[in-house]
This record gives structure tokens, sequence and C-alpha cells, in this order.
């Protein structure tokens, strides 16, 4: 919108006074399917996405543990081959020139499994869970069979564990 004001003096100078109204509508998160917690092996790939609208239209910045992503700007943050420095808490924000609005903050755990070594023999026990580091895990009863050998336990770095002993999940 644009007003013209006119100066009715004896001189009959035109003066024009613009003023650009501006409107807008501050963005609105409208979906967030793609933003959830996420528990995810390493080596696998992250991705995370929200929908928004805004009047002008939305932009967005994405966060990692209250840090700047340097190039996330936009509605879906992927990386791939994550690590132990990907795990923690994501967001986005959604702005534009009347706002902004922060989105919900998801956490993102590397997880592992146990995989257990029959040391050259056979029947080595299979554990299909997750675990997070900082979990207590059991090692299981069951023992890998090698003839003329007698099974005493699993050795993790270390340490060494027998069967149905616990064990802290760490990030080894």
């Amino acid at each position: 919108i644009v007003f013209t004001a006119v100066d009715s003096s004896a001189n009959k100078n035109k003066n024009e006074l613009q003023v650009k109204l501006l409107y807008g509508k501050k963005p609105t998160i409208t979906n967030t399917d793609g933003l959830q917690d996420q528990r995810l092996r390493k080596g696998s790939t992250l991705t995370l996405g929200i929908e928004a609208n805004g009047i002008p239209s939305s932009q967005f910045k994405c966060y990692h543990n209250d840090e700047i992503i340097p190039g996330a700007n936009s509605e879906t943050y992927s990386k791939s081959d994550i690590t132990e420095d990907d795990a923690g808490t994501y967001y986005a924000v959604a702005y534009n020139a009347a706002g902004d609005t922060v989105s919900k903050k998801v956490k993102v755990t590397l997880v592992y499994s146990i995989k257990y070594s029959a040391g050259y023999g056979t029947d080595a026990p299979v554990d299909s869970k997750l675990y997070s580091p900082g979990d207590t895990v059991y090692l299981t009863t069951s023992k890998p069979v090698r003839e003329a050998y007698t099974f005493t336990g699993w050795t993790i770095g270390s340490a060494d564990f027998k069967p149905g002993g616990p064990y802290i999940m760490g990030y080894d």
C-alpha cells in the first residue's frame, strides 16, 4: 500500500511520502513426523525433517546440542556415517520476517549390539537387542562349542566376562 501526500500550498510543489506496510505470518510448524527420537547404529544415516508454513515463506536453521549446524538450512537434515559425536539433542527453527518458531527437541542415541564369538567353535549365541551406552547387559548363559575345549567366557577389551555376568555398555 502506498500513500501519497500532496503539498497544496502556494508553491504547488508535489511532495510524496511513501509508506510500505508489511504483513506476514510467523511460521507455524505443521508436520513433525520426521522429527522423532532416534536410536541409530554407528555408521548409519540420521535424517530429520519438519514442515512449516508462514508468510513470507519459512526459512530453516537446524541445531545439534544448541549449536547451529553449518549448512543445515532446509526442511530436511541428513547426515550419513554418524559417529558418537552426532548423538545428542536436535531441533529446528523455522523463521521469516514475521518471527520464528522453535520445533520440539529430539534425542538421537547411538546404539550397539553384542556379537558373540565362537572362538573357532560353533553355535555362537545370538543377541538381537540394541543397547545404549550405560545400559547394563547380562551376557548370555549359552555357550559356544569347540571340541576339546572348555568355554569359560568372553573377553571385551582387556576384561574377561563370564556367561550370565553383567557388562556396562560403552562406546567400545
